[in-house]
């Protein structure tokens, strides 16, 4: 029976901390919670090409099984799209798309257990290479889109898609094709539309402008009588003299930018009392008090 007795103990005492006493009074030693992490099989850095797809696997360590992972891109655009697929409490993959990147992106990886949370980073870099399939075109080095559209038909661009690095010789290319209606360059690296970028290019119907633009010039878009709808990016501050000036088919000017950009009143003159004028939800009382702006007769808010 003492030896009974004493097995019985052993598996008893096995079963619950040691203790220690502090003033006299003994409490247990609990063992230290494992940290919170979580680890990618592919690494925190990865590099796509444009249309690239790349799937990261992950591994939870020191959570539970109400471990909830989300991700989402720092700078939240379509250029680029996450998924995630959660295999089990701890595992699961994450698939990364580059649709149309111009600049180099983030995804904030959080993890929480219900009691802790944690937020991680996978660094995204985007390697450019030059190429033109007749309706997208990626120009890796400012300067060289003439270069690349040398063994094309330029007069069989009606539609085109630019992404990368332009300068104002690339603008001066692309006024030059003859019979371009629709331009997306949203995902262009470009700070400031040249004058006169598209001054009478009357073939152009709508045009998106680069993200990264902050300002436009004079003359960028002078009689284009063609134009019906513009975007205009919300890191824009200022745009120039008589810009839209006679662009007598605009239909809708969407402008993302919060604050009212710089403006004369001639800078949409002839456009402002027939079109209407999209801004950010909140906005739309600075509009109708800014200088320029406020002579549009048609000012709707929208969600962008």
């Amino acid at each position: 029976m003492k030896k009974l007795f004493l097995l019985t103990a052993l598996f008893v005492a096995a079963g619950f901390p040691s203790c220690s006493k502090h003033d006299g009074v003994e409490t247990p030693d609990w063992p230290e919670p494992q940290p919170l992490a979580i680890a990618f099989a592919e690494g925190n850095s990865l590099q796509f090409n444009v249309g690239e797809t790349k799937t990261v696997h992950y591994t939870i360590t020191g959570g539970s099984a109400n471990n909830v992972v989300k991700v989402e891109m720092q700078n939240p655009d379509d250029a680029y799209t996450v998924e995630t697929t959660p295999i089990s409490a701890t595992e699961g993959t994450i698939a990364i798309t580059a649709k149309t990147p111009s600049i180099d992106n983030r995804v904030l990886v959080s993890v929480s257990d219900g009691n802790r949370s944690i937020t991680t980073e996978i660094d995204i870099t985007v390697a450019l290479k030059a190429f033109f399939d007749g309706k997208t075109i990626v120009v890796e080095t400012p300067g060289t889109l003439a270069e690349l559209l040398a063994d094309y038909d330029r007069t069989a661009i009606i539609e085109l898609t630019v992404i990368g690095n332009l300068n104002d010789e690339d603008i001066a290319t692309l006024k030059s094709l003859p019979n371009l209606v629709i331009l997306d360059m949203e995902h262009v690296n470009l700070e400031k539309l040249p004058v006169k970028a598209f001054q009478k290019k009357k073939s152009l119907t709508s045009v998106k402008l680069p993200r990264t633009l902050t300002s436009i010039g004079n003359f960028a878009f002078f009689g284009c009588s063609g134009l019906t709808s513009i975007t205009i990016p919300d890191s824009v501050t200022e745009i120039g003299d008589v810009a839209f000036y006679n662009c007598s088919g605009l239909t809708s000017v969407y402008c993302k930018a919060i604050a009212p950009p710089s403006i004369v009143n001639d800078t949409f003159d002839k456009v402002s009392a027939t079109a209407t004028l999209y801004v950010p939800t909140g906005s739309k009382a600075a509009y109708a008090a800014a200088a320029g702006w406020k002579n549009f007769k048609t000012i709707e808010e929208t969600q962008f």
